[in-house]
């Protein structure tokens, strides 16, 4: 029964509409070949994923941590993110997130651009570095040189005793998908 045939079908109330429609959605939205299954089932274990991700690091993130974060956030001038590959996504996505809310950030994903960058830093910047290891070198000497020009750090890692979170006024605790034991979607 199409669409056009519901609206023209006389039902005998509400809730026979209602169950109608329903019936007809749920046949719709049915996936059409076996090999759909597979991707519901991929798309399942990618939100999965996330879902494990976000609660773990929310676990390990402490309410006096997101304070500091905020007040080194409200205090800065300049706010600027590294990182590299797969942290150089993250630094993007976290630009375009506090561009929602107003606050002005950049996000640096060339290691060359992010050691100039930081060589330009001075004490009312936040430099936040993103390393999954907390041992990228780029994103390493960067937060160094913006350490030597006053800036406060904020380190985004997984591992608290890396050398990014010992360069780091501030470390949040990230979950990597390494430590969730999640497998890979191949």
């Amino acid at each position: 029964m199409k669409v056009k045939n519901i609206l023209y079908h006389t039902f005998s109330g509400f809730n026979e509409f209602k169950d109608e429609l329903k019936r007809y959605l749920d046949l719709k939205n049915k996936p059409a070949k076996p090999s759909d299954f597979k991707e519901i089932d991929y798309l399942s274990k990618l939100y999965q994923n996330h879902l494990e991700l976000i609660e773990g690091t929310f676990r390990n993130i402490t309410y006096p941590d997101l304070q500091q974060a905020v007040s080194l956030l409200d205090s800065a001038k300049k706010i600027h993110v590294y990182g590299i590959g797969n942290s150089g996504i993250a630094a993007q996505e976290f630009k375009w997130k506090f561009f929602w809310i107003g606050v002005n950030v950049e996000s640096i994903t060339d290691p060359h651009q992010a050691v100039m960058d930081a060589a330009l830093a001075a004490e009312d910047s936040l430099i936040i570095g993103i390393s999954v290891s907390g041992e990228t070198k780029e994103v390493i000497d960067a937060v160094k040189m913006a350490k030597q020009q006053g800036a406060a750090v904020l380190a985004i890692t997984s591992e608290k005793t890396s050398k990014l979170a010992q360069l780091a006024d501030l470390t949040l605790m990230i979950i990597s998908k390494v430590f969730v034991g999640i497998p890979s979607f191949r």
